[in-house]
Order: structure tokens, then sequence, then C-alpha cells
């Protein structure tokens, strides 16, 4: 209880002259950092506090889990710093304020290009820091995988990549995570490139979903003819395509799909091959 009220309150000396106390070196470690990340400003105090907190953890083998934690975020929070950055200083070698952003557009960029594509993001994916720090763009508080979005979000995408191998996250999240942003920001072209690099650890079938909770119908289209034929049939149907659906439901033999389009299709040539096709099966 005592603990919790120090916490609460913010009486963070009084709780680490306890933990000294009681000999807890763990405790006062956790109440040191939770004090810098409530009060402290300076990035490289927190840092410096982060950093000898692991040193005397990493004395204790017990603790590897938490001293690699540490380690992480010190290395993310340097990461974070220089993304911050190389943004403030594309946006300074064009001359481009934040109170004029709206102009980036057009602004005459390479096609293709890292830096084209962050250029061109720029507009509606960054978000505007408050108080002292108006003009900077927000990295530094974001978590490990929110960063990760950000980085995408903006076109950042080898970066993003590198960023996935320098902290070991898994295959299939960082998937996830690169799919739902290339979607929401519509580069079709990079999530081509992105599903052709290799087989998806999360599927075609997911590329698809993706993109018809997001009404892109057409693009779906493409990922669904890379799915398995038992998957095809219910995929075309969600976003309409009724020749195609029979098509693969006929392939998979799958009549209970062939029965739905049947009732679905406003197509009588369509509903007339269907119920034949049934009866021949």
């Amino acid at each position: 209880m005592f603990q919790k009220y120090c916490k609460q309150e913010g009486k963070f000396s009084l709780l680490k002259s306890f933990y000294f106390q009681e000999d807890e070196l763990f405790g006062s470690i956790e109440s040191t950092i939770i004090q810098d990340f409530t009060t402290e400003s300076d990035l490289e105090a927190i840092k410096k506090n982060l950093n000898n907190a692991g040193l005397s953890l990493s004395k204790n083998s017990s603790h590897y889990l938490e001293t690699k934690a540490l380690s992480n975020e010190v290395k993310l929070i340097n990461v974070q710093q220089k993304l911050e950055s190389e943004v403030e200083t594309l946006l300074r070698q064009r001359t481009i304020s934040a109170s004029n952003i709206g102009d980036f557009n057009n602004i005459p960029q390479k096609s293709g290009s890292e830096s084209a594509s962050l250029s061109i993001s720029l507009n509606n994916q960054l978000t505007i820091r408050d108080g002292n720090n108006s003009g900077s763009y927000v990295f530094i508080g974001l978590t490990l995988l929110q960063t990760l979005a950000k980085m995408i979000n903006l076109g950042m995408y080898s970066k993003a990549s590198s960023l996935k191998s320098d902290f070991n996250i898994p295959e299939s999240t960082f998937y996830w995570i690169k799919l739902r942003c290339l979607v929401r920001r519509k580069d079709f072209i990079e999530l081509d490139k992105f599903c052709r690099l290799k087989k998806p650890p999360i599927g075609y079938v997911a590329f698809a979903e993706e993109l018809i909770s997001n009404n892109q119908f057409q693009e779906a289209s493409r990922y669904i003819s890379l799915c398995d034929n038992a998957s095809k049939p219910n995929l075309y149907l969600k976003i309409g395509f009724m020749h195609e659906a029979a098509e693969s439901a006929l392939l998979s033999k799958n009549i209970n799909a062939l029965k739905r389009i049947s009732t679905l299709t406003s197509d009588p040539t369509l509903k007339a091959d269907i119920e034949a096709r049934l009866s021949s099966i």
C-alpha cells in the first residue's frame, strides 16, 4: 500500500529511500525510471538513467530480460531522435515550415524514391508537437511498433525494414503492420512489391481481407487470385464478383458456395449455369 501511495502521489524520493532501506534494487530502479518518464524532460538524462539502471540490473543474471528491455528502450530513443532530426532536416532543405506544409505536394520529386514518398506523405501523416517544440515531429514517446507504423506511413520503407531487423520484430507482426499501413495510405504499388517479395507468412487471404475491409475491391481481386481455392469463393462474394466466385466454387467443388451464389446473383445466365452444374455434381 505504501509503494502504491508513493507512486500515485509522485513521492519518488520517499519511495527510493524505502527501497534503499529494504535493499530492494529492482524497486529502486523501477521508481527511478517511473520518475524519469513522468517528470524528466531532458532525454539525455533519461537515457543516462536508463543505461545506469541496465548496468545495475546486469549484475544479476535473473534480471536479464529487464536489462535487455532497458537497453532496447535507449536504443529506440536514439533511433527516434535520429528520425525526428531527419524529417526536420528534410523540411528545412525544402524551406517548408510546419505552418504551410500543405504546399509540400507541389515540390517535384523523383518517382519511386524514399525521399519522394516521405515528402508526399508529410502533409497528412506527421503529428506536430505542441508547446516549445512546435514544428518538430513526434517519434519520441512512441512504442516500438508505433514507431514502425509511423515510418511506414511516411514511406520510409527501407528504414522500417532496418528497424525490424535491429529490434528483431517478428516477421508476422511486421507483415501485419506494413500491410495495414500500406492499404490505409493506398500505396498499392509498394503493396504489390511487398506481397511478391516472398510468400507472406500471414498468407494471401490477409491481404485480400484487409483490402476488402477498406473497400478496395478491385485491388482485393488481385490478391484473391493468389489465395487457395477453398478461400476464393467467399472472398469473391464479398466484393460482388459473382462469376469469379462461381468459377472458383466449381474448381473446389464447394456446393454450398454455389447454392449461395445462385441465390444472390441477378444474372439469369449465371444462375442457370450454376443450377446445371449442381445437377451434374
